[in-house]
């Protein structure tokens, strides 16, 4: 195999210090370049103390310029990887689309929104070009990777006459997985119910608004009087909805909310992870699965909504999720109570599969290993 066949496409975002790792540690040596596409204000992306090459790609704002200067730092590669289609602006998907040769280069590793929401995106006029230009890249791809086991049927439901090869291969860091180690059945939200203390309650894990915060919190107000605090994680996604989101939140829960606006340290962030006894992801897309599977470890007691994408999974693998939408008239008693587990062995699989990053790793060799072959 030459050298340097497949580039990572990334821009500044929570997850690229763990997507990062993950390739220094086990891809440094396979033919893997990361890319940043840094915009000028931003201090630099390149991580000092990494031995996976690393560049930069400057951009300045000139949309068009910004595209010719990114195709022309790829165009050498004999495979783009794109970790989500967002970190291409409209310029650039435009110059893609008119370079047959470069499309087939593309390998979309989706990140959720960029597969359920892309044909939201967009107020007014800018939504008449957007949409046409999102459709026809994401026909157009070389192949696709879906980090969800759905999401792989929801890209073939949408694209049909796409050829695309199409992979499955779940994210997973190389530190990250160490949180899953030493399973224990121990239920925080029973020790919160025995100890008679503050039920915490975890409402998303973003501000977009595709997690319906505002909803969930509608559908929690006849509890509002009870014993509980509601942690909101506020600190990336849309400004806008976080401010509305917090500013009703601590008109109908006063005195009983945490919203986090800003990143707080990771183990700060961890510890008061593990303070939650109840998640809920009032949203019908894939979304947060770095979070819901480490309380999925942490026996967190979940709610989705019943026809939501992953309450259909995690159910048929034996994940004892509950369905949000039965929350405005339950009971306080009800919220609290423990769940069973009814599916032992699929809940067992789910858990040591948790804690396996080879078994992850050996699914990304697979995909690199395919597209080498089929060159």
């Amino acid at each position: 195999m030459k050298k340097e066949r497949f580039i990572h496409v990334m821009s500044r975002e929570k997850f690229t210090d763990g997507i990062v790792d993950f390739y220094n540690t086990y891809f440094q040596n396979d033919a893997h370049v990361i890319c940043y596409l840094r915009h000028k204000e931003e201090e630099s992306l390149i991580h000092d103390g990494v031995g996976i090459r690393q560049m930069e790609v400057l951009l300045s704002g000139n949309r068009m310029r910004d595209a010719v200067k990114v195709l022309w730092n790829l165009k050498e590669f004999d495979f783009i990887v794109l970790h989500s289609l967002f970190v291409l602006t409209g310029g650039m998907q435009l110059l893609f689309l008119l370079c047959p040769g470069v499309m087939k280069k593309i390998v979309w590793i989706e990140w959720g929104g960029d597969l359920y929401t892309w044909n939201m995106k967009g107020p007014g006029i800018k939504r008449l070009y957007m949409i046409p230009l999102g459709l026809a890249i994401r026909k157009r791809i070389g192949s696709f990777v879906g980090i969800f086991p759905p999401d792989c049927e929801e890209y073939l439901r949408q694209f049909p006459a796409s050829r695309a090869n199409v992979f499955y291969a779940p994210y997973c860091s190389a530190k990250g997985h160490l949180a899953y180690q030493d399973y224990s059945s121990d239920r925080r939200l029973s020790r919160t119910r025995k100890e008679k203390d503050t039920v915490y309650i975890q409402i998303g894990h973003n501000a977009m608004r595709s997690l319906n915060h505002i909803e969930t919190m509608r559908m929690l107000q006849h509890l509002a009087g009870e014993d509980i605090k509601l942690f909101l994680p506020l600190s990336y996604g849309d400004e806008e909805n976080a401010r509305e989101v917090e500013e009703y939140a601590r008109e109908h829960f006063p005195g009983k909310t945490i919203c986090l606006r800003s990143f707080m340290p990771k183990d700060e962030y961890f510890e008061l992870l593990d303070r939650i006894d109840i998640a809920i992801f009032q949203t019908y897309r894939q979304c947060g699965l770095g979070n819901i599977y480490q309380m999925i470890f942490r026996n967190v007691k979940l709610f989705m909504p019943e026809k939501s994408v992953m309450y259909k999974y995690f159910v048929s693998q034996g994940i004892p999720v509950q369905k949000s939408d039965t929350l405005s008239e339950i009971s306080f008693g009800q919220l609290c109570s423990d769940y069973r587990i009814t599916d032992s062995c699929g809940h067992k699989k789910m858990i040591e599969s948790l804690g396996s990053v080879e078994e992850k790793v050996e699914l990304w060799r697979k995909i690199y290993d395919n597209l080498s072959a089929e060159e």
